[in-house]
């Protein structure tokens, strides 16, 4: 608590790469218009699947913001959305134009299941096959045979803040989380505590995600609550009645943190400041109890950090992936926060996992500096065991004070970040 007093942490730049647009500007306008990024499955052949829909990020070229180029080589198409979202970040904070010390600047970012490539396995399967079957137990060693030697290096989760500090010449602490939906939070807590210990002056933080793999597809079609819908029928609907499952997503999201001391010597723009954040689990039980209570920790441990009272939150930036796990999720924020108006973005970019918390902080930032309250997509009908005020119509942002930032995983892993803006 001394140390946030002491130390306060302000966002100063962000970037952003989504299924509503790459940078700032487009991602801002599409939430504004309300336009979705939800579509159906067009980047493989998706027939014997029983999903239909995903969020992809389209119109991206990797060749436009990964520098060298050779680096594209080592590199899993997540990790370039981290990339591109930070070199935005980057230059939105100014840093380009007023550099800071590089060993004074840091990355921490959030990172999911690095899918590896289909054209790299296809090489490898055929030498597993046994009379038309394939061997489990001949993989490890005739999968060595053939296997391209970097292709280790797009699998490992740390290589995405890697790849952020090489180009940006970002020498200070760098680490990753590996967490799912709560990664990406974690990863802003983290490093806004690293600029607190006194160890950076900035810090690149965010997360990035690709899980649109066919292999991915089927084990997530097995172990997700995913929407079976069609493009005739919307999807997801967060915290709606006739919810029936997420829809999987792609992106990343970056934002600059730096101390505000470090950020008034730049002259830096000062986006927002960071309150207070918590992080919470549900112990042994795996129990929607568990995880209502995992995220009311969260909430409470970031709002004491913050030193104010629920009254204070305007609104709630939330996960809402349209799923089971709304129930827990929308009583926690009436338990801790009740009343508060609460924001879903998953109809615009679907759940985009360890990028998640970052898109819905940099939605709250976008969306406030353009002065509205974007509206939950294909949020129609109440659910009585989500007793929380849904923002179903795109409206002015007219009171000012904190916003609350909060995911939680399936298994009851929970986050909750507190911002507020400049006056």
């Amino acid at each position: 608590m001394q140390q946030q007093e002491t130390t306060p942490v302000v966002i100063t730049g962000l970037g952003v790469v989504s299924p509503i647009g790459v940078g700032r500007t487009a991602f801002a306008q599409a939430l504004d218009q309300q336009q979705s990024g939800i579509a159906p499955i067009d980047h493989f052949d998706a027939s014997q699947l029983p999903v239909r829909l995903c969020a992809r990020v389209r119109d991206f070229e990797p060749k436009r913001y990964v520098r060298p180029r050779k680096s594209l080589k080592i590199m899993s198409r997540d990790m370039a959305f981290a990339v591109a979202a930070a070199w935005e970040a980057w230059e939105s904070a100014g840093l380009d134009r007023k550099p800071l010390e590089p060993h004074r600047i840091g990355v921490v970012f959030g990172a999911d299941v690095m899918c590896t490539p289909l054209e790299e396995c296809a090489r490898a399967y055929p030498q597993c096959l046994e009379n038309g079957e394939f061997s489990l137990s001949t993989w490890g060693r005739r999968m060595a045979e053939v296997w391209p030697p970097l292709t280790m290096l797009k699998t490992l989760p740390n290589m995405v803040s890697c790849h952020v500090s090489i180009p940006l010449d970002a020498r200070g602490p760098n680490n990753t989380i590996h967490l799912s939906e709560v990664s990406s939070l974690l990863a802003l807590a983290e490093a806004a505590r690293v600029i607190q210990r006194g160890w950076a002056d900035a810090m690149l933080s965010g997360g990035s995600c690709w899980m649109q793999d066919p292999f991915e597809w089927v084990v997530r079609s097995r172990l997700e609550e995913l929407s079976p819908n069609g493009p005739e029928q919307p999807a997801p609907r967060p915290f709606d009645k006739t919810r029936n499952g997420q829809v999987r997503g792609e992106g990343a999201g970056a934002v600059v943190l730096e101390s505000l001391r470090s950020a008034q010597q730049r002259n830096a723009p000062v986006l927002a400041r960071l309150l207070g954040f918590g992080s919470s689990g549900p112990g042994r039980a795996e129990s929607d109890q568990a995880r209502q209570a995992s995220l009311q920790r969260a909430i409470g441990a970031a709002l004491k950090m913050a030193g104010i009272s629920p009254e204070d939150v305007v609104c709630v930036f939330a996960q809402g992936q349209g799923t089971r796990l709304d129930v827990a999720e929308a009583q926690a924020l009436a338990a801790s926060v009740p009343g508060v108006p609460v924001i879903g973005l998953q109809g615009y970019v679907g759940n985009c996992s360890s990028a998640a918390g970052v898109l819905q902080l940099i939605g709250a930032l976008v969306s406030h500096a353009e002065g509205f309250l974007p509206a939950t997509l294909f949020f129609q009908q109440a659910d009585p065991q989500c007793p929380v005020p849904v923002v179903a119509q795109r409206r002015p942002w007219s009171e000012s004070g904190p916003v609350l930032i909060c995911n939680l995983t399936s298994s009851g892993q929970s986050a909750a970040v507190l911002v507020a803006f400049p006056d």
